[in-house]
């Protein structure tokens, strides 16, 4: 369902945020922090391929966070609710 189609209810966006937006984002954070540590043990045992492998992971997660992250501004903006 694209914004567009959404009903212009601000409480249901908030509720929305609150369900699904904020606990997807927490779960990709936790997420980045492992694949972080991951990167960094990979650099310490200097294996290229390691390093390579992990920081691919690491990317992958910020670029679900980033989305994640653009749908809620997208959200908010169209309903008013804080930072858009």
């Amino acid at each position: 369902m694209r914004i567009a189609e959404w009903p212009e209810d601000r409480a249901w966006a908030e509720a929305v945020i609150a369900r699904t937006y904020a606990p997807q984002q927490a779960r990709i954070r936790v997420e980045i922090a492992a694949r972080q540590e991951d990167l960094a043990d990979a650099v310490a045992r200097r294996d290229p391929a390691a390093i390579v492998h992990e920081a691919g992971r690491l990317a992958e997660r910020l670029t679900a966070l980033a989305e994640w992250d653009r749908m809620e501004r997208e959200l908010r903006a169209r309903f008013g609710g804080g930072e858009a």
